[in-house]
């Protein structure tokens, strides 16, 4: 798998949960730990009613693992970044 074939995936089936926890898992394995975090995080944000007690504290680490994303995504070549998207 690369970059590319998950995207390609998402396009396709944007609500796919299973292809972004698979996405997450491949990019931990990449050494992108703060992304796969990030993507873990929403899944399960997106998964919880808005008064969910859960809900406080993963919003908290939702913002800091987005903080790692985006250096992350500062250390890739201009021509392989790809947008971060922010689901909500």
């Amino acid at each position: 798998m690369n970059r590319q074939t998950f995207l390609d995936a998402l396009r396709a089936n944007p609500q796919d949960d299973v292809t972004r926890l698979v996405q997450a898992d491949w990019l931990e394995e990449q050494g992108e730990g703060a992304r796969a975090d990030f993507i873990r995080t929403q899944v399960r944000l997106a998964g919880l009613d808005e008064d969910d007690p859960e809900r406080e504290g993963l919003e908290e680490r939702e913002r800091d693992s987005l903080a790692g994303a985006r250096a992350e995504l500062a250390r890739e070549p201009a021509g392989e970044r790809v947008r971060l998207v922010l689901s909500g």
